[in-house]
């Protein structure tokens, strides 16, 4: 249970990760 819960937080977090990448990518082309 442990340990799925673990990898709930991970799959969060490159989500999280994505979009700010994402994000950022948008904001860097947008400042070209």
């Amino acid at each position: 249970m442990n340990r799925g819960g673990f990898d709930l937080v991970l799959d969060d977090l490159s989500e999280f990760g994505l979009l700010r990448l994402l994000d950022g990518m948008e904001s860097f082309l947008a400042a070209r």
